[in-house]
This record gives C-alpha cells, structure tokens and sequence, in this order.
C-alpha cells in the first residue's frame, strides 16, 4: 500500500506543477513554448520519479522475509540473549541480506551501543555471528527519523527450513532493536506497519 501511495503522491505532485506552471507562468511573460516545455518536464519528472520510487519501495518490500523491532525490558543484563527470532528459509543457497540496528528516537547524540547477532541453521549450527557498534548520530531539522544507521551483513544458508536469529545488546543505551532479513528470490514479503 505504501508503495502505492508514493507513487500517487509523485504523480500528482508533477500534474499539480505542471497545471500551476500552465496558468500562472503566461503571466510572468513567458513564452508560449517555454510554458509548455517547463509544464511538460516538471509533470514527466515526477511521473518518471514517482515510478522509480514505486519500483525501489515495492522492491524492498517484496524481498522481506522476516522483520521485527524487539524491546530491551528494564533490567535486561548486557551480553545475555534479548531474543531468539525465528524465521524459514524458502531459498537456500541465495544470500541473504541482515539489516540490524539500535533502534528509538530518544537516544542522544554520541550514545554508543554494541550488538552481536547470530544465524543458526535448522541443526543449531551458527551460519554467522558478528559484533558490531553503533553510535547515535546527531538529528537534523525537526525529524523524527532514527538516530542509528543500521548494519548490514550478508549470509548465504545452505539449508532450507527454520532458522534463529539470536540478538544479544552488548551494553546499554538503547531501548529497542530492528531486525529486518531480505531475500532477494522472495515475492511476497511484508514490511512492518510505518516502513
């Protein structure tokens, strides 16, 4: 749906302009042709942005096979297991791409935090593990946008079925993580509500 409504909006954003420019430009004494010339690419700009946008939102969300935000309960002791996420492989021997991050607005610039992931295999065998460190970054203007950038690792199952995603926050600072997995053969896959 989202994909979609990005799209409207583009699309109608380009006709509004164009149909502003048709009316109020003659005014400013401009010429005919180029009324119609700044009309025309101010309408196919958008369209053809408003495609493009469509394509790469839609894109991101077809290929999510798993995505969760998982809340860090008070009292929950650095180094030991937040959660234990499970999610099937459908195509095995395709890799796989993992988005994880800290994750809420209220994180002061400079605040670091560290989490380690893991991916085991329907046998319990660990596909990947990694650490990594994130540091909120200052927010800009009057966004409420996430003030940690995500990591992004790549793994390549060689077994179809369940698989855990085990999450484990390293220190303190954050009160949540963002888990997002993609697979690029999938075609059904859903984002969570607001992404």
């Amino acid at each position: 749906m989202g994909s979609y409504l990005l799209l409207a909006a583009l699309v109608l954003t380009g006709v509004v302009l164009g149909a502003l420019t048709l009316k109020f430009a003659p005014d400013a004494g401009w010429s005919p042709t180029r009324v119609r010339i700044t009309a025309a690419v101010l309408t196919l700009g958008c369209v053809v942005g408003g495609a493009l946008a469509f394509h790469v939102d839609r894109q991101d969300r077809v290929t999510t096979l798993h995505e969760s935000i998982v809340e860090v309960p008070n009292g929950h002791a650095p180094g030991q297991p937040l959660a234990d996420i499970k999610f099937v492989v459908e195509h095995d021997l395709v890799t796989h791409t993992l988005f994880f991050s800290p994750w809420g607005e209220d994180a002061r610039s400079g605040t670091q935090v560290s989490l380690r992931v893991e991916v085991m295999d329907p046998s319990g065998r660990v596909v990947i593990k990694e650490e990594r460190g994130f540091e909120a970054r200052a927010r800009t203007g009057s966004s409420r946008s996430q003030p940690w950038d995500a990591a992004e690792l790549s793994f390549t199952p060689d077994r179809l079925g369940p698989h855990v995603l085990r999450l484990t926050p390293l220190g303190s600072g954050a009160p949540a993580a963002h888990v997002l997995i993609q697979d690029p053969r999938k075609t059904d896959g859903q984002r969570l509500e607001g992404f």
